[in-house]
Formats: structure tokens, C-alpha cells, sequence
């Protein structure tokens, strides 16, 4: 499984030592079978830390972060600002979550939070890139 960890929370999520309250998704990417899904703005965000960037890079090279390339989620980031539903202003993180099927994420944004749960707006979307 795959969790994407918002900008508002890699601080505390994406160290070693992380916050307590992250340490069970920190521990599941770093020693289980987790892995990270980052890309477009989202990496571009994280990677203005240089703490996360160094975490980012060492779990890329071990297989635990997946980077989505831009030229995927641009599309996906249009459909979503067309679509009026959205009560964030974060169709990357939502186009990311779509297109890489990712159903966990990490975010303190609760308008981020309410768009990840509509069902009308993410997860009917998101049934596109099934198999």
C-alpha cells in the first residue's frame, strides 16, 4: 500500500525521529511494505526541505517512495478544477491520489480532507485508471 504526505505535515512526518503521531506511517514506509507517492507540486513542495529531500531521495533509491511524473497529473489537475466540487486548493495532492490509486494520506488540511473523501469527486475519478 501507498500513502501520500501533504506539505502541511512533512515536517512532522518525513524525519527521523518523526512526531509520535506520524511514527506508525514512518515506520510502515521505512521497515515494512509502505511506500511514499510524491510528484508534480507535491515534490517540488516537499523538496524545498532539505530534511524530507534527503529522506525522499535514500527511500527512492530503496524502492519506498514513487515518484509520478508531471506529465500524468497535469491532465487529471484540470478535471479536477473543472469539476466546481473541490473546497481546497489542492488538485495536485487530489490528481496524485487518483492517478496512482493511493487511498492513504497524510494531510492537517481539512478542506483537503473533505475533497480526499467525496466520493463524486475522487474516488468515481479514480476508478478511470483501473485495471
Amino acid at each position: 500500500m501507498c500513502v501520500i504526505v501533504d506539505t502541511n505535515c512533512a515536517h512532522k512526518a518525513l524525519r527521523s525521529p518523526c512526531d509520535v503521531e506520524y511514527a506508525p506511517v514512518f515506520k510502515w514506509i521505512n521497515d515494512g511494505k509502505g511506500k511514499l507517492i510524491y510528484g508534480g507540486k507535491l515534490r517540488t513542495e516537499l523538496e524545498k526541505d532539505a530534511k524530507s529531500k534527503r529522506l525522499i531521495r535514500q527511500w527512492s533509491l530503496a524502492g519506498k517512495a514513487i515518484l509520478f511524473r508531471d506529465e500524468d497529473l497535469a491532465l487529471e489537475q484540470e478535471r479536477l478544477r473543472g469539476t466546481g466540487l473541490m473546497k481546497s486548493n489542492d488538485p495536485h495532492n487530489l490528481a496524485l491520489a487518483i492517478v496512482s490509486r493511493t487511498k492513504t494520506m497524510c494531510t492537517e488540511d481539512n478542506r483537503l480532507w473533505v475533497d480526499f473523501k467525496n466520493v463524486k469527486l475522487v474516488c468515481c475519478l479514480r476508478n478511470r485508471y483501473s485495471a
